[in-house]
């Protein structure tokens, strides 16, 4: 008897594991963050027509195929994330939370600095 799947939760799902979770979503499938449902599909078909095309006019090798093939899970990854609406909410919050954090980071590396400068000054 084969084992059933845990499904998990949205949050779980709002960013795959590993290198993926760097990649916005909505620049995954090249449509802006309010982007309705079916502009997102149109994206979706438009990539996988693009990809499936690609493999039509060359030698399909190993590693082709499987850059292909990462290549379509993240764009069926971006589609399932951005069609539901408690995934797509969950992503947009922590797709937010990353922005306020990287400018975060940005002010206190430069404030860092600062007084790094103002160190040097005041010890000399």
């Amino acid at each position: 008897m084969a084992a059933r799947r845990r499904t998990p939760p949205a949050w779980e799902m709002s960013f795959p594991r590993g290198e993926q979770s760097s990649v916005d979503l909505y620049v995954r499938l090249g449509v802006g963050p309010s982007a309705q449902p079916g502009e997102i599909v149109h994206a979706l078909r438009r990539t996988l027509h693009a990809l499936f095309s690609k493999r039509d006019r060359l030698v399909v090798t190993r590693d082709l195929a499987e850059n292909e093939a990462e290549e379509m899970r993240s764009a069926l990854h971006a589609y399932l994330v951005l069609t539901d609406p408690e995934l797509r909410s969950a992503y947009d919050a922590r797709r937010s939370m990353a922005k306020i954090n990287a400018d975060l980071a940005r002010r206190l590396a430069r404030t860092a600095r600062l007084l790094d400068v103002l160190f040097d000054v005041w010890t000399i």
